[in-house]
């Protein structure tokens, strides 16, 4: 079996898609060498795109050190001739987190003008991705995300490095999929529905996005360095505003993750390192004995220090925290097990409402 998915299809044999696509990605370049690798990335990621969707549209925040900006600038006077790129840049010299969802913010109003929204990591692939195959798998899924598998993983050496996985969603990484016993699962291409999509790479329909993040993108949310927490709550509001459609599918086809480690989130032990909390992870004695159950102490901290105790986010919350929790923390075969005994049921698309997400 290949190692990853990869789109082998000839210029000839395309049919351009009708759909436009807004692409919206955070940049951040230390290096000469990341500088030079990272605008390749992008420029062969926007030409794969742009031969299935001509009507795309990419919006890329860099965040340059200011050592580079006269080469960075050069690179990118290269990149703007293709006409379908809007560039963001600050250039500093600091090494400090940054909320990525700032940069986006201004753009929500725009969403709404796309067929869809496309938010990714700038180490995901585009180009080899079966772009084709995941939009017609997907089917009517409000949003829906691909597998990930870093290059050189191997099947062979899955069992060793299940525990030492640095990815804290194992369901999502595509070498577990790929092993003997899961193999027609992952050949079927057959997508599953989610309670909860990573960030990495993740499909929006563009009303519901603009929608979305112009809730969830609050003043308070922004103005602090965290830049999680409207993932663990798509889901769920999605439900909510299309109730009649699968809100997220998770489709087993693979987008190469190159692993550029750029920003860590977690410290040696898996904790964050950075939470809505005084101390990471969140401690039961910073938090008010009155607080919302059912809520792992770090969402709490997020419910009740970011978002005012809304009980909206709440609840959305509370839609992906099972599913995040029992299912999707664990490596696909052994997700499948708890799958079926926390909801009786594996459940595809055609069964999406079984899951139960929204209470």
């Amino acid at each position: 079996m290949a190692l990853l998915q990869v789109s082998n299809v000839s210029m000839a044999r395309i049919t351009p898609r009708k759909e436009c696509i807004l692409v919206l990605s955070n940049c951040l370049i230390k290096t000469e060498e990341q500088l030079n690798d990272d605008i390749a990335t992008l420029e062969s990621d926007m030409r794969a795109l742009s031969q299935w969707n001509p009507c795309s549209k990419w919006k890329v925040n860099f965040v340059v050190r200011t050592n580079l900006k006269l080469a960075f600038a050069e690179k990118l006077r290269g990149l703007m001739k293709r006409g379908d790129l809007e560039p963001f840049v600050r250039y500093t010299g600091s090494s400090a987190r940054f909320n990525k969802f700032v940069f986006i913010k201004p753009l929500v109003q725009q969403m709404g003008d796309y067929d869809y929204v496309l938010l990714k990591d700038a180490d995901q692939r585009i180009a080899g991705f079966p772009w084709n195959t995941f939009m017609e798998k997907k089917g009517e899924s409000v949003i829906s995300g691909p597998l990930r598998q870093v290059v050189g993983e191997s099947v062979m050496n899955w069992t060793r490095t299940w525990h030492s996985n640095r990815q804290k969603f194992q369901l999502h990484e595509a070498k577990y999929w790929k092993s003997a016993e899961n193999a027609t699962d992952f050949e079927s291409v057959e997508p599953l529905a989610s309670g909860f999509i990573e960030q990495y790479f993740v499909l929006l329909e563009g009303d519901f996005a603009a929608w979305f993040f112009e809730g969830v993108l609050t003043d308070e949310f922004l103005d602090q360095t965290l830049d999680w927490g409207p993932d663990l709550m798509w889901c769920g509001a999605a439900a909510d505003m299309h109730p009649e459609k699968p809100a997220c599918a998770l489709v087993p086809v693979v987008s190469e993750h190159l692993d550029t480690r750029k920003i860590e989130k977690e410290d040696e032990g898996g904790e964050d390192i950075n939470c809505p909390c005084p101390a990471c992870p969140c401690q039961a004695e910073d938090l008010p004995e009155q607080r919302p159950s059912g809520l792992e102490l770090n969402m709490v901290g997020l419910l009740l220090n970011v978002y005012d105790n809304d009980p909206l986010f709440e609840r959305w919350l509370l839609a992906s925290e099972k599913y995040r929790n029992e299912v999707a923390r664990y490596r696909f075969g052994y997700s499948r097990t708890k799958l079926e005994k926390a909801f009786g049921v594996v459940v595809s698309l055609v069964g999406y409402a079984l899951l139960g997400l929204v209470g």
